[in-house]
C-alpha cells in the first residue's frame, strides 16, 4: 500500500508544484511529501511487524469495533464535531460542515499515521502489545461560497487480536487449548458535499462505497484424539451507503452558536464467507464452499452544538448508535444492545497573526465515554481523553497536528480482559488556493 500512496503523493505534490506555489512552497512541499511518506512507511512497517502479538481481544466480534468517519480535528477533540464549523481544518463528523473553510484558502489535505500500545488485563495475568497504522486521507475543495466537496478513504473497523483460551469439547475430558487469531477489517471510501441552502443554514451528505476482507483462525492443540487442528475462516464484505447531516448558526454578538445532527441509515454489506479445517501439515480434512453472507451496519443518529469565540471554540456531541437493528453473521454468535456516546472538546486557537510562534499554535483536548454494544456477561463502558497540539508553517499553509489519546475498555470483573491503550498521532495538513485568477500589471 505504500508505494501506492507515494504515487498518490507524487500526483498532489505535481497540482501543487505546477499550478499554485511559488518556487520556495515547491522546495517546502516536496520536503514535507518525503516526511509524510516517510512515516507512512514506518508506520506500515510497525503495523506489519506486530501483526501476531498486537490488537483489541473486543475487536473478535462482528467485524471489529466501528471507527466511523474523522479528521485530525476531531481526533485532538475526542471524535467531537457534529455542531463544530472550523476556519481552517477539515470536519469529517458532520458532512455539512465541508464548506466552512475560509479564505484565502480553498483546498485542504490532510494525511497521517498512528502509533499504539495497549495493557491487557486479567484477574490472573497480563501482556503488552505494540500496533501502527495509517489513519486515512481527505481532500477538500470549496469551489465557490457556498459550496464545499470532500474525497477521502479511512477505515471502518479493523480486527486485530491474538488470544489463547481452553476450550471444553465433547468427548475430552480435559479442557483444551485454543489459539485464536484474527485480522483485517472494512474500509470506506468515500465523496461529500455540502451546500448552503439560505443563509446560515448548510447541508451535507456522503456517498460511501466499503470493501473488506476479514480473517478469523482458531488453532486447536492436539488431543489424544485428534491431531492439532485449525479451523480458517475468511469472510469478505462490500456495498455502498450514505449519510447526512445539517448545521445552523446562529451569531450572538461575539459569540457564534451552531446546532449541528446527523444521520446513518446504517448500509448493508454483502459478501461470501468460507471455511476450511486443515491439519499440522497443512492438509485440508474439511472445507466448505463460499456461501453468500450479509451484514448490516447500525444506523446512528447524532446531534451536537459548539460556543466559538475569536479564539476558543467548546463542543458537545451525542451519538445513539441502534445495535440491535445491526445484523453480524458471523462465527461470534453474540447479541447487541443499543449504545450511547457521549464526547467533549475544547480548543485554544492560535493567533494567526500573532508574530512569536508560540503565539500561532492551537492547543485542544477532549474527553468521551460510551456504552460498549457487545452484550457480555459484565457490562462496561468505554471511555477516554485526547490532547494535543497544531504546530503552524509557513503562514497556516500548512500544519502538524500531534495528538495523545488514552483509551480504556472492558473490565477485569467476571473473567474478562481491560485492555488499557495509549495512541500517539501525527497528522499533517496542506492548505492552498485554488481556483484563482492571477492578475498581472
Amino acid at each position: 500500500m505504500s508505494h501506492v500512496i507515494a504515487r498518490f503523493m507524487n500526483i498532489i505534490s505535481g497540482l501543487f508544484r505546477c499550478r499554485l506555489l511559488g518556487k520556495l512552497m515547491n522546495n517546502l512541499l516536496l520536503i514535507g511529501v518525503r516526511a509524510i511518506i516517510a512515516v507512512i512507511l514506518f508506520f506500515s512497517v510497525t503495523s506489519v511487524g506486530a501483526q501476531t502479538i498486537t490488537g483489541s481481544v473486543y475487536s473478535y466480534f462482528g467485524i471489529g469495533p466501528l471507527q466511523g468517519r474523522s479528521s485530525a480535528y476531531n481526533r485532538a477533540l475526542s471524535y467531537t464535531g457534529v455542531g463544530v464549523r472550523d476556519d481552517y481544518n477539515i470536519n469529517g463528523m458532520n458532512p455539512a460542515s465541508y464548506n466552512a473553510i475560509v479564505k484565502p484558502f480553498t483546498t485542504l489535505f490532510e494525511i497521517g499515521g498512528n502509533y499504539e500500545s495497549t495493557f491487557h488485563e486479567t484477574n490472573v495475568a497480563s501482556s503488552t502489545s505494540k500496533t501502527g497504522g495509517l489513519n486515512g486521507i481527505n481532500f477538500m475543495v470549496r469551489p465557490s461560497a457556498k459550496l464545499g466537496l470532500m474525497l477521502g478513504a479511512t477505515p471502518l473497523s479493523n480486527i486485530s487480536y491474538r488470544a489463547s483460551a481452553t476450550t471444553q469439547f465433547p468427548a475430552i475430558s480435559a479442557p483444551v487449548p485454543v489459539l485464536y487469531e484474527g485480522s483485517g477489517g472494512i474500509n470506506q471510501f468515500y465523496f461529500g458535499a455540502a451546500y448552503e441552502l439560505f443563509k446560515n443554514f448548510s447541508f451535507g451528505g456522503n456517498l460511501s462505497y466499503y470493501l473488506g476482507t476479514i480473517k478469523k483462525i482458531e488453532t486447536v492443540s492436539p488431543t489424544a484424539v485428534s491431531p492439532q487442528l485449525i479451523v480458517n475462516n475468511r469472510t469478505t464484505a462490500h456495498n455502498s451507503g450514505f449519510d447526512l447531516g445539517a448545521q445552523y448558526s446562529i451569531n450572538i454578538k461575539k459569540t457564534k452558536i451552531i446546532l449541528g445532527a446527523t444521520w446513518d441509515p446504517g448500509a448493508f454489506l454483502s459478501g461470501y464467507q468460507a471455511s476450511s479445517v486443515v491439519n499440522l501439515n497443512l492438509d485440508t480434512l474439511s472445507k466448505t464452499l463460499p456461501i453468500y453472507t450479509s451484514y448490516r451496519l447500525p444506523p446512528t443518529y447524532g446531534a451536537g452544538f459548539s460556543l466559538k469565540t475569536k479564539r476558543s471554540t467548546i463542543a458537545a456531541d451525542f451519538h445513539f448508535i441502534d445495535w440491535k437493528k445491526a445484523v453480524m453473521n458471523d462465527i461470534s454468535n453474540v447479541s447487541y444492545q443499543n449504545s450511547m456516546k457521549y464526547s467533549f472538546g475544547y480548543e485554544f486557537r492560535g493567533d494567526p497573526y500573532a508574530m512569536k510562534y508560540l503565539n500561532l499554535i492551537s492547543f485542544r483536548g477532549g474527553f468521551f465515554i460510551q456504552d460498549y454494544p457487545v452484550a457480555v456477561p459484565t457490562s462496561f463502558k468505554t471511555w477516554g481523553y485526547t490532547f494535543g497540539v497544531s504546530l503552524p508553517l509557513e503562514n497556516y499553509r500548512s500544519s502538524v497536528n500531534v495528538n495523545y489519546s488514552f483509551t480504556q475498555v472492558g473490565t477485569t470483573q467476571g473473567g474478562q480482559v481491560r485492555e488499557q491503550s495509549g495512541k500517539l498521532v501525527i497528522d499533517f495538513i496542506i492548505r492552498d488556493i485554488w481556483g484563482i485568477k492571477r492578475k498581472f500589471d
